[in-house]
């Protein structure tokens, strides 16, 4: 096979106009000697940059690297000669190219900031689209983390030695473990050191998601040190093992850091903990896909990447479109427009979404304003902000609310929506009213809540008008059939229905029943450091089931008797309803008095009948009633 004819750029317009399926090529080599200057008296680089143009239509294409990195800060750029142009780079790109020339021989790179021509809007939005195959085809995607490697050096030999050493623990008190000069996990300098390169702003980009995952083989390059992707999988992988069957037990605890020392945040590193760095890795590690992989589904791919940064808002959609889509249709409907603003592209997306998936999913990303803040104006109430400022932590319990509540329902049979915009551009559907909230309380505590401890378990119990059996102290801590029958629509309440396996429902043997006597226990002690280690798991669990089921959301009971959870914002007076196409009710406010057409939409809900764990059947409907979405 011969390799494709390619284009060298010297003596010519490098930046015109290129054609159909055509890329540019970057030229990287070091100057020799000294930096010399220019007959205008401008400093020289210590590097030479020069274009070529290579068809990506040709079955074979030159060798060359693509790099994937973060821009750093567009407003602080250096003008470098390419080919006799004159072209603004950041000074984070600069530098890298600086590393990159110093110690090897001529290389041919693609980079986006010089081998896109960023002045032509035209030229940038066909090149995106191109870019899946930029880095599909490109024999090495080189991820550039940082300059220096000293900060990082105990941390990346921690990951090359737990790939090649998968016995050792991670946890210091057990034997063996990894050690790096001394240093375990109990070091705040290895722990500093392993924050540290998964902190670096490569991995908080949207961009670079893509850039990963679309990669045949990928480096990762910290100043002049390397680690491979395959090594890095192989760590992740060893430390997910010991996590679930050993390291988990000596280090979990029920306080402010639940998993102990893998929960403490590091000031070197803005508050980063080991847990929520190693999840920036899991994140891109789960999109490593098989040869048969039949797509992503693109509203999945933009929650899970949802915390990532772009200096563009729609560039959280564009910079999804190289991979490979469960739908194909989605990527042609899609229009890469530079000039649409993000309240347009994000409710066509939305739209669309809905359209070719032919169920409402897509609404359960919409979350409130106190827990996700949002940034795009003018965005219809049922459209997410996907991006909206929202933190890891809380974005984890949000996504797998969402995941638990799709899996809960029973949703066989589920009709298609009715979903078409009006001329005033809002949402025409239909809808069964289930009943107006009477009454309501906060839910999980969070840092400033008023209410918490025994207090809010108390309000919990009296805003769901569940009968405990205790007209003073609303939690027993009885045994026994009865009482296992009173509470249990409690426990489903707060748990969101959801049990382990191991969690028998024998009410003699119950550990979901003993989970929740310990937790409540937990939840309501001044001092929850007391609780034992031999309980330490099951509360943890149970915890985590009440969190992802309450965090951000508030209780709710209407007037037709069903309680549950729904959005933070929710009030007294507003509505439960039911959609066609949707996996899970919905809370709806009225958009204005006297209009009963009109609704804003607030987000979806865990239901169940206040007497019974019964939930809403979704797929049957009495009365439809035609409403609005603005």
């Amino acid at each position: 096979m011969s390799p494709c004819p390619y284009t060298d750029e010297t003596g010519l317009d490098a930046y015109r106009p290129l054609q159909d399926y055509e890329i540019r090529i970057l030229h990287l080599e070091r100057r020799d000697g000294k930096k010399d200057h220019t007959h205008s008296g401008e400093e020289q680089t210590p590097f030479r940059l020069s274009l070529e143009r290579v068809s990506l239509a040709c079955e074979s294409v030159p060798s060359f690297t693509a790099l994937s990195y973060a821009w750093g800060n567009e407003k602080a750029t250096l003008l470098v000669k390419v080919s006799d142009k004159q072209v603004a780079i950041t000074r984070n790109l600069y530098t890298i190219l600086e590393t990159l020339s110093s110690s090897s021989p001529p290389q041919r790179l693609w980079i986006d900031a010089i081998c896109i021509n960023q002045s032509d809007a035209t030229e940038r939005a066909t090149q995106v689209r191109l870019m899946g195959s930029v880095y599909s085809r490109a024999s090495l995607v080189l991820v550039f983390l940082s300059p220096v490697s000293d900060p990082f050096d105990i941390g990346m030999t921690f990951l090359e030695r737990a790939a090649t050493h998968v016995n050792e623990h991670y946890e210091p008190s057990l034997s063996p473990h990894i050690a790096i000069d001394g240093h375990n996990l109990h070091s705040k300098a290895l722990r500093d050191s392993l924050i540290g390169f998964f902190g670096t702003a490569w991995w908080t980009r949207v961009w670079t998601v893509q850039e990963f995952a679309l990669a045949r083989k990928v480096l990762f390059q910290c100043g002049h040190r390397r680690i491979d992707k395959d090594t890095l999988g192989r760590a992740f992988e060893t430390l997910r093992d010991h996590e679930r069957n050993c390291c988990w037990a000596s280090l979990r605890v029920a306080d402010g850091y639940p998993r102990g020392y893998l929960d403490m945040p590091s000031s070197a590193n803005s508050g980063l903990s080991i847990f929520r760095a190693i999840l920036r890795y899991d994140q891109v590690h789960k999109m490593i896909a098989p040869p048969d992989f039949d797509g992503y589904d693109l509203g999945n791919l933009l929650d899970t990447f949802r915390p990532r940064l772009c200096s563009d808002p729609c560039d959280r959609i564009y910079g999804m479109l190289g991979l490979k889509l469960k739908d194909k249709k989605i990527r042609d409907l899609i229009q890469t427009n530079h000039t649409t603003s993000a309240a347009i592209l994000f409710r066509d997306v939305a739209m669309i979404i809905v359209e070719q998936s032919g169920n409402l999913d897509i609404l359960s990303h919409v979350l409130p304003p106190s827990v996700a803040e949002p940034t795009v104006r003018d965005l219809p109430s049922w459209v997410p902000d996907w991006n909206a400022t929202l933190d890891a932590s809380t974005h984890l319990v949000c996504s797998t609310r969402i995941m638990r509540l799709e899996l809960l329902y029973n949703t066989s049979g589920l009709p298609k929506p009715r979903w078409a915009l009006s001329t005033t551009r809002n949402v025409i559907t239909e809808a069964q009213i289930i009943g107006n909230i009477i009454a309501s309380a906060p839910g999980y505590p969070r840092d400033g809540s008023i209410l918490s401890g025994q207090l809010l378990l108390d309000e919990w119990v009296k805003v769901s008008g569940i009968n405990t059996g205790a007209e003073q102290t609303p939690i027993r801590w009885g045994s026994g059939e009865k009482q296992w029958n009173t509470e249990h629509n409690f426990v489903d309440l707060l748990s969101g229905n959801l049990s382990l396996k191991r969690w028998s429902d024998d009410p003699a043997k119950s550990s979901q029943w003993q989970a929740y006597q310990m937790w409540c226990s937990w939840f309501t002690s001044e001092n929850p450091n007391t609780l034992t280690t031999s309980t330490r798991s099951d509360v943890r669990e149970f915890d985590e089931f009440v969190q992802v089921n309450t965090l951000g959301r508030r209780l709710f009971r209407t007037d037709s008797g069903w309680v549950g959870f729904g959005p933070e914002t929710l009030q007294i007076s507003d509505l439960l309803v039911v959609i066609p196409g949707g996996r899970v009710p919905y809370i709806l406010r009225q958009s204005s008095p006297g209009d009963g057409k009109a609704y804003v939409f607030l987000g979806d809900a865990y239901v169940q009948e206040a007497t019974s764990s019964k939930t809403i059947d979704l797929t049957s409907f009495d009365k439809l009633t035609e409403i609005e979405l603005a």
